[in-house]
Formats: C-alpha cells, structure tokens, sequence
C-alpha cells in the first residue's frame, strides 16, 4: 500500500509542476525560475497547502483555476491522497475546433 501511494504522490506532484509550469509559462512568456520565492511549482517555498493554492489561484488568474483543497492544512511536504481535491482549469479564451 505505502508503494502505491508513494507513486501517486509522486504522479500528483509531477503532474502539478508541469501543469503550472505550463500554465506561467502562457501566462508570462517564460518558464517558472526556481529561485523563485514563493513559487507556483515548488510547493515547500510555501507554508502549507493552503497558502500554496491561494498563491497559485492569484498568480495563474485568469488561465487558471485551482478547486483544490485539503483535509487539513499540513505542511506542503505531505501528501494525504485520500483528503485530497485538486483539479486545476485551464482555458487560454483560444477557440479550437
């Protein structure tokens, strides 16, 4: 069991950085430095998950929306998939067919 969570943790978490990463990227026209402090990719410049999504949701506005939640606030480096929500939208105003 702890091998399972352990992958999707580490799937969550390199989904995430890549997402915003991207996500900046359109935003600003180049990619997240990872001196960068807070940063929307390296969730433990952050106190907890909570200031993690507020910084996101504000940084990333209006390309991105983050429904996200945990079921505590618990530092950044733990991940507890069974309280977890995070689903992030994207949508650039671009119309494809």
């Amino acid at each position: 069991t702890s091998l399972v969570k352990k992958s999707f943790d580490s799937l969550n978490d390199d989904w995430i950085e890549i997402h915003s990463n991207h996500v900046h990227f359109l935003k600003f026209g180049r990619w997240v430095d990872p001196t960068d402090y807070p940063n929307v990719v390296l969730k433990n410049t952050h106190t907890n998950w909570t200031a993690f999504y507020n910084f996101t949701n504000t940084m990333l506005r209006p390309y991105e929306q983050c429904d996200c939640y945990r079921a505590s606030n618990t530092p950044v480096r733990i991940l507890e998939a069974a309280n977890v929500m995070e689903n992030r939208y994207f949508r650039d105003g671009v119309e494809r067919y």
